[in-house]
């Protein structure tokens, strides 16, 4: 998978955070989504206190926690994921001294929502099997459905793919079961990006795009938005920059606000920023990337997105040729993936830094970073950028005069990269076995 399926894999974490509260509200009822200002959600929320303080008065516990439920589900649309904390504790407290099981289950979810948010998906796991055995037993499809459509999101955060698509699969059929079709939209997004780290473009863009018909039926902007990022995603992949320009001028014209959805502005600058890098004009990309990284870090609070935004940062100061810079920008984008647990992204930081020794000339020490992020690749069972890490590595052996070598780790990419299309990578690795010839 490569840097921006990165990007759109973690936007999983807060794409969920678009959609309409599944918990009930006592007197907010409309769709979280028809709130698409910061100071529209931050009245809301002050309206939602208000109220459970006096919920709390008249001791009615379940309008208390489906109002922190409600409080919550907006904490997560604002980025301010300690309140979100804060909130589902005291929440998930009351509704396990509550007699609802039904209430209980939806908490659970929330409150697994909110340590997904905050990248700590080992924590939301045992809430969302406490939730999904529950619903069984009660047989509450709904609640059914939303657990494993978040168990899918965990495991994803934590590469475990083949759980995290068995059990969308499972989530997917039950919305469409219930005609929940912002259910279906969500899951058809995570079956999409599943596709995708499977190299299976023509089927993750029809998922899109069915994704995009449901939330255009919505009327969910910031749904129709992610689905055409998504689609622009699959049209870089294949070389096809003027469709996916079309992509993100619609995605960009579909914002209200950027402040209000951080996440989305980032990636419509990641996005621009790539097809900048493509296209050779590094001014302008180091300048949307820095953007991107501004909104990734500062607005959205996302982990693993900042360190996708500020690798790529390190990446083009180097190529322009500050490689100071790029080895300080590094250093802290690795300090940052250390914290996410991901091998993914330790070995996308391992192999900027070996991008950086590359094009500073410094090949040993560019062997060493790509054969890092080769372990880790592997690891996390990552096909694409471990082949693109064996393209890397196969120009060090190449500029080290190890020619057999440097023949060797081209075969293993282009053997990946001949089965699954990829316009740049396998141009640049037929560039480079010209060369050996």
């Amino acid at each position: 998978m490569n840097r921006a399926c990165r990007i759109l894999f973690c936007c999983l974490l807060l794409f969920a955070n678009f959609s309409r509260s599944a918990i009930p509200a006592a007197s907010h009822d409309e769709p979280i989504e028809s709130l698409t200002t910061v100071k529209a959600r931050q009245d809301e929320v002050a309206e939602l206190i208000a109220e459970r303080e006096q919920a709390q008065v008249a001791g009615d516990q379940a309008a208390v926690v489906k109002l922190s439920n409600r409080i919550v589900e907006l904490d997560l649309k604002l980025c301010d994921f300690d309140s979100a904390l804060t909130y589902s504790k005291q929440s998930l407290e009351t509704a396990k001294s509550l007699a609802s099981p039904e209430l209980l289950v939806d908490t659970l979810i929330v409150s697994a929502r909110v340590h997904i948010s905050r990248a700590e998906s080992p924590s939301a796991l045992p809430l969302l099997q406490e939730a999904l055995a529950l619903s069984l037993d009660r047989r509450y499809r709904e609640g059914e459905a939303h657990s494993k459509e978040q168990l899918a999101n965990a495991y994803f955060e934590l590469d475990a793919r083949d759980e995290a698509a068995t059990i969308n699969e499972d989530a997917l059929q039950i919305y469409r079961e219930l005609q929940d079709k912002q259910g279906e939209g969500h899951a058809l997004v995570t079956h999409g990006y599943l596709l995708m780290m499977a190299n299976k473009y023509a089927e993750a863009s029809q998922a899109f795009k069915d994704a995009e018909v449901i939330w255009r039926g919505l009327n969910n902007p910031a749904g129709v938005a992610h689905a055409l990022l998504d689609q622009n995603l699959v049209a870089m992949r294949q070389g096809q920059f003027q469709t996916a320009l079309v992509f993100l001028d619609e995605a960009q014209r579909l914002m209200v606000e950027k402040d209000a959805e951080p996440y989305i502005a980032g990636k419509i600058a990641m996005s621009f920023g790539e097809i900048y890098e493509a296209y050779g004009q590094l001014d302008a990309a180091l300048s949307y990337y820095r953007e991107s990284l501004k909104y990734y870090r500062d607005g959205a609070h996302d982990l693993r997105a900042e360190v996708d935004a500020s690798g790529k940062v390190g990446r083009v100061l180097a190529r322009v040729g500050d490689y100071a810079a790029a080895k300080q920008q590094l250093e802290q984008t690795l300090a940052v993936a250390v914290q996410t647990k991901n091998d993914l992204d330790i070995g996308r930081c391992h192999e900027d830094f070996g991008r950086v020794w590359l094009d500073a000339s410094s090949y040993e020490s560019a062997r060493t970073e790509f054969l890092t992020a080769i372990s880790y690749y592997t690891k996390s069972k990552s096909e694409r950028p471990l082949a693109r890490a064996q393209m890397y590595l196969g120009q060090t052996e190449q500029m080290l005069g190890n020619l057999t070598a440097a023949g060797v780790a081209y075969d293993k990419a282009l053997r990946f990269f001949t089965k699954n299309s990829d316009y740049t990578n396998e141009a640049a690795l037929r560039f480079g076995l010209g060369r050996l010839a």
